[in-house]
């Protein structure tokens, strides 16, 4: 996100809406990347055009993508100094301070039991009441490796059960109950080499399986019930250095066939059978992968960004470029594809860029007056 403000674009529908207008229906964005394939896609439409609706004026810079309540009636966003929940139409809902003031990840919203569940930079998990933002329960996670203390970038994925499956810098998966009754809390832990898990996961379509990048350079799956490992998949890690690896990356689940794409530090993105972790392809994109792929409804397509400034559109069954587009500044945000086929993209150029999916053609470019990350 921008600086310190929170923004909503103008749609041709109610401003209410924040995901957009909506031929389709479809509910909220409850957590990164839009529910637990993370695939970056929704049905309804986004903006047509790029006046600003609202503006929220945070205390210090937003450093997290925005979730909204799967009824629409409000938005949550971390920063520098805490949690905010923003009502639908840009006026103050809630804050809370957390010990380190920092919140990196997105929040997940589980309506069934109204808590919305976040990291901190202090390397607790927290579950807050979803209209109120009160401290529901905590999870502290460990220390990293190197004995400095633990903090959270990855993003919670929630699954059908209340499960939240959240990484952590001390190297390992959490299962965590969202149930405030719940017990134990923690399901299980899954220790991925011991090195910092900066990637969110994601599950499988009968959410039998976790998947996730980490700082060792592998994308492991887990089984979603026992925590432990089903296949693991190691990336080429930096061509110019090959022993510093990494995936940050998000894996993204198609809904057509279950494959998980993801991207890394080696330049490139990954097809992955999603039962075996069988390589299918790889796409090259000339730089670092940091963001999460996009993937069409249908899983024809895959949309990927990478730090040299180049929007990439890939043929997902053969891996082989439809178009490609370089936005001239580097990409760390996350695209997201709508349903009428335009793909929303931000850059450190402090815009937000809306692209035809069919072409790569600009559409349309807002100036959000900072770098757009998230």
């Amino acid at each position: 996100m921008s600086k310190k403000f929170v923004c909503a674009l103008m749609s041709s529908m109610s401003a209410s809406n924040v995901v957009g207008s909506r031929p389709h229906t479809e509910t909220g964005w409850g957590m990164f990347r839009g529910g637990p394939y993370r695939d970056g896609s929704t049905l309804n439409w986004g903006p047509t055009h790029n006046g600003t609706a609202w503006r929220f004026l945070l205390k210090g810079r937003a450093l997290a993508a925005p979730s909204v309540h799967p009824d629409g009636s409000m938005i949550y966003v971390g920063g520098h100094d805490g949690f905010y929940g923003v009502n639908a139409d840009g006026t103050f809902g809630f804050f809370t301070r957390i010990a380190s003031g920092v919140v990196n990840c997105a929040a997940a919203v589980c309506v069934k039991h109204n808590v919305v569940v976040v990291g901190g930079q202090d390397g607790v998990v927290y579950g807050f009441h979803a209209r109120t933002g009160v401290e529901v329960w905590r999870v502290q996670t460990g220390k990293q490796q190197n004995g400095k203390p633990a903090y959270i970038f990855s993003s919670p994925v929630l699954d059908d059960r209340s499960i939240a499956y959240i990484g952590a810098a001390d190297g390992k998966l959490y299962a965590v109950a969202v149930d405030p009754a719940a017990t134990p809390r923690v399901h299980w832990t899954f220790d991925a080499r011991g090195e910092p898990i900066w990637s969110s996961p994601a599950l499988s379509g009968d959410q039998t399986m976790v998947y996730v990048g980490g700082v060792d350079n592998f994308v492991h799956a887990v089984d979603a019930v026992r925590g432990t490992k089903v296949w693991e998949f190691e990336a080429g890690g930096f061509p110019d250095d090959p022993d510093d690896p990494d995936v940050d990356s998000s894996p993204a689940v198609s809904r057509s066939d279950g494959t998980v794409y993801v991207g890394s530090f080696d330049n490139r993105l990954h097809a992955l059978d999603g039962a075996t972790g069988r390589a299918k392809w790889s796409y090259e994109t000339r730089d670092d992968v940091i963001s999460s792929p996009a993937v069409s409804r249908d899983g024809k397509h895959v949309f990927v960004s990478s730090l040299s400034g180049g929007v990439h559109c890939v043929d997902a069954s053969k891996g082989s470029r439809v178009w490609s587009t370089n936005l001239g500044q580097p990409i760390y945000d996350e695209a997201v594809l709508d349903g009428k086929g335009t793909l929303y993209v931000g850059a450190d150029d402090g815009k937000l860029y809306a692209l035809d999916a069919a072409s790569g053609r600009t559409q349309w470019v807002h100036d959000v007056g900072d770098k757009v990350r998230g």
